[in-house]
C-alpha cells in the first residue's frame, strides 16, 4: 500500500515539475516577447522572483502549517501536495489571462506584474509540495526499498523537467493562452486525483 500510494504520487508530481519548468522557457519567452522591457527588468531578471519569493514566503508557510498542526488541522502531505497542483494551476491561470488580453501579440505591451504575480503564486505551489518530498518518501518507503524510492522521486522530476522542455517547444505554434490553459487543465486534473484518492493516500501513510 505504501509503495502504490508513492508510486502515485510521483505520477502525479511529473506534472507538477512540467508546468513549474516552464519559468525558465516558457515565462522567458513571454518576458521577453510580451512584456515591456525595462533598464532596471530584463527578460532574465525574472529568474530573480522565485527564489526571492522562497527565502519571503517559507518562513510564513512554515508558520502557518505550524498554527494548524497546534490546532490539530495540519493536512496530511497528500493533501498539502494536491493543494499545491492547484495553487500552481491558479499561477498559470493567471497566464492565461495575460495572454488573452494582449499577450498572445508578443508585441512587448503587458505590464510585468502579470508574471511577477505568477511567480509569487506558483512559489506557494512549490513550497506547499516540493520542500517535503525526499522527507516523505524516505517516511513512508519500506526500509528496504527506501533506495529506489528515493530514485523514484528523483525520476520523476527528471521526467517532468524532460516533459517541460518537451511541451515548451509548443509554446511558438499555440497561442499562449492555449499553451497556458493545457497546463492548468494538467495541474487542477492533477489535484481533482489526489483529492478522489485522499482518503486512500492517507491510510496507506498513516502513523508515517
Amino acid at each position: 500500500a505504501r509503495i502504490g500510494a508513492l508510486l502515485t504520487i510521483f505520477a502525479i508530481v511529473i506534472f507538477f515539475w512540467m508546468s513549474f519548468h516552464q519559468n525558465g522557457f516558457a515565462l522567458t519567452l513571454f518576458a521577453q516577447r510580451s512584456t515591456v522591457i525595462l533598464d532596471w527588468l530584463k527578460p532574465e531578471t525574472y529568474q530573480t522572483f522565485n527564489p526571492l519569493f522562497i527565502l519571503l514566503l517559507t518562513p510564513l508557510v512554515v508558520a502557518f502549517w505550524n498554527w494548524l498542526r497546534k490546532r490539530d488541522k495540519e493536512p496530511s502531505t497528500p493533501a498539502k501536495i494536491g493543494l499545491g497542483m492547484f495553487i500552481s494551476g491558479l499561477a498559470l491561470v493567471i497566464m492565461v489571462v495575460a495572454s488573452w488580453v494582449g499577450g498572445n501579440a508578443d508585441a512587448n505591451n503587458m505590464s510585468p506584474a502579470w508574471l511577477i504575480s505568477t511567480y509569487f503564486v506558483i512559489t506557494f505551489g512549490e513550497l506547499c509540495l516540493s520542500p517535503m518530498g525526499l522527507s516523505f518518501v524516505s517516511k513512508v518507503a519500506p526500509a528496504r526499498m527506501r533506495g529506489i524510492m528515493m530514485g523514484g522521486w528523483f525520476g520523476a522530476t527528471a521526467i517532468g523537467n524532460y516533459l517541460s522542455g518537451f511541451f515548451g517547444g509548443f509554446y511558438n505554434t499555440l497561442p499562449h493562452h492555449l499553451f497556458f490553459g493545457f497546463l492548468v487543465l494538467l495541474l487542477f486534473l492533477s489535484a481533482f486525483i489526489l483529492r478522489v484518492f485522499l482518503k486512500r493516500l492517507k491510510m496507506a501513510t498513516a502513523g508515517t
